[in-house]
């Protein structure tokens, strides 16, 4: 079995989340875990270079394999026949070690009948058999589909927590979210992208309200965008002595945040949350995406979830 380049890490993981869970990719993978094909567990993003290195050979060979079994049913001397058997056995072998390998399951069990009878069938029986695999292995494959993933956003799906470090140590229940939109901004799912955006200056809200000290800001019930930025507003127009310590020494902070969310909440917010059939083009996501962390970075330096 071939085996990549000392410099090339093969890893293999499963995910729960838009293709896999990059979160367990930042960790270093084992040098001894052998690459797996996507449908058979391995990881569902691969390179060109996967491609070529771990597929095209193997469905190469198989093709090559399964064309020589049949220029082998071809010989209508029952003598000579017999003399290619083991001929016969080795490509059928062949074949079988990279089905297995590529985890083609139903083409592989009649892989292996074929090589259960190999010492007994005729030629007619062997052109039969060499259908039925070759048959099969055009229908397992026939399924198979493959993303292509520009390379201007391919960062986002390979690092999708780059440049949110601030961000994830202060509010570390946003680390779906921003795995989410990075994964759905490089596979261009941008309507999706800004609802886990969303989502993600929701932390921001919830932890702006918990700043506020209201006793009426339940925050386990109602830190709503409403509530919270109309809490916001009040504590703004408030005179000096009247507003909360936090607010007291940081008034440019708070007040900047406020009119922020003020503005995402009217332009993306409520139009993503409420309205049935509204859509982001790819630069619409890319600019929330920005103005997303940008806003988060900012208030990571002053608040937290878990003050």
């Amino acid at each position: 079995m071939n085996t990549r380049p000392s410099r090339v890490k093969p890893y293999v993981y499963s995910g729960n989340y838009i293709l896999d869970a990059s979160s367990e990719r930042a960790s270093l993978p084992d040098e001894n875990r052998q690459w797996q094909p996507p449908w058979t567990g391995g990881q569902r993003l691969i390179s060109v270079w996967d491609m070529k290195e771990y597929l095209a050979k193997r469905l190469v060979s198989i093709s090559q394999n399964i064309t020589h079994c049949y220029l082998i049913s071809l010989e209508i001397d029952s003598a000579e026949f017999d003399k290619q058997r083991p001929t016969l056995e080795r490509h059928l072998k062949k074949i079988e070690e990279e089905l297995g390998f590529l985890g083609l399951r139903m083409t592989l069990t009649s892989t292996q009948r074929a090589l259960s009878e190999v010492k007994k069938m005729t030629s007619e029986q062997l052109t039969d058999a060499v259908g039925d695999i070759e048959q099969r292995f055009l229908d397992e494959i026939a399924p198979l589909r493959f993303f292509y993933l520009n390379p201007k956003t391919n960062q986002y799906f390979e690092t999708p927590l780059a440049g949110w470090g601030e961000v994830i140590t202060a509010f570390p229940s946003t680390i779906y979210d921003i795995e989410e939109a990075g994964k759905c901004l490089a596979l261009e799912r941008s309507t999706s992208a800004a609802f886990h955006l969303m989502r993600v200056f929701g932390a921001g809200v919830k932890a702006l309200g918990k700043s506020l000290n209201e006793p009426t800001l339940d925050k386990l019930h109602n830190l709503t965008w409403d509530n919270v930025l109309s809490r916001c507003t009040k504590e703004l127009s408030e005179k000096y002595a009247g507003k909360s310590p936090e607010w007291q020494k940081h008034k440019e902070f708070y007040a900047a945040a406020t009119t922020t969310l003020y503005g995402v909440k009217d332009a993306w917010r409520n139009p993503n949350a409420h309205e049935v059939g509204q859509k982001y083009t790819p630069e619409e996501a890319s600019d929330i995406y920005g103005a997303t962390r940008t806003f988060m970075r900012q208030l990571a330096k002053q608040l937290s979830e878990n003050p």
